[in-house]
């Protein structure tokens, strides 16, 4: 991304796994903004409704987490097989999602 446009921004919502070592060396690259998203903010990001299926799938084929080769393994799996259908069924509430969060002025009352 940084070598065809130049910069990026990542928006995080303070969830603990932001915290890890590698998070952090992450959000150093030349070019990246990171933005702090407050908890309990609505979420117009579309990767969200994907981490509830992504464990349940995970969880099925006898998740947890044994090794980090393991994890990694299942993590790619599951990707992997994720339906492009529910992948595009969750991008294309995009415009109805922002109009939402959008009605609520800045507030915190947004759910889904």
């Amino acid at each position: 991304i940084m070598e065809k446009y130049g910069e990026a921004f990542l928006v995080l919502d303070g969830a603990s796994s932001h915290n890890a070592k590698e998070q952090k060396e992450l959000f150093s690259i030349p070019g990246l903004t990171v933005l702090e998203w407050p908890g309990n903010s609505p979420d117009p990001n579309q990767i969200e409704p994907a981490w509830y299926d992504i464990k349940r799938s995970i969880t099925k084929r006898g998740g947890g987490v044994a090794s980090k080769a393991k994890t990694i393994e299942l993590w790619e799996g599951v990707w992997k097989d994720l339906e492009q259908e529910k992948i595009e069924g969750w991008t294309c509430k995009m415009k109805s999602h922002l109009e939402r969060c959008s009605a609520q002025n800045g507030d915190n009352l947004f759910h889904g």
